[in-house]
């Protein structure tokens, strides 16, 4: 008769100690008030580089790209929003025919990866394909 035992218990051990690493980290996030101390998994900046959803942004998470005044996604004119634009709506984007703020032509988006990926994603496809590429 041959004795067996277990050999797999220093790698129980640390698969218990990841997931407890993970567990505690997952509810440091959920916190009230402590998002601000840990990193961003995936930081957006907004064109004055505030980071989006983060301390005097908390209330405003979501990055949205602004077009330019010919209507073209402009990569550099980026808001940071309280929820993504769900129409055509106007926003306040930096105009470059009159260099001040000015309400230029919007577009329909939804948010790209809610609590991960802050960024409002285009509904129209073409629009879509040019944020990846800038990606």
């Amino acid at each position: 008769r041959v004795q067996r035992s277990c050999t797999d218990v220093a790698w129980l051990g640390c698969f218990v100690a990841c997931i407890t690493a993970l567990s505690v980290l997952s509810f440091a996030v959920r916190m009230p008030g402590q998002a601000e101390s840990l990193p961003t998994l995936v930081a957006v900046h907004d064109s004055l580089a505030h980071t989006c959803g983060v301390e005097q942004m908390r209330h405003q998470p979501f990055a949205f790209i602004c077009k330019d005044d010919g209507g073209n996604l402009n990569f550099t004119d980026i808001l940071c929003l309280s929820s993504c634009p769900t129409n055509n709506s106007g926003q306040m984007c930096w105009s470059n025919t009159t260099q001040s703020f000015a309400e230029v032509a919007g577009y329909a988006t939804k948010p790209a990866i809610p609590h991960i990926l802050a960024w409002c994603r285009p509904v129209d496809n073409f629009l879509y394909v040019l944020v990846l590429e800038y990606a």
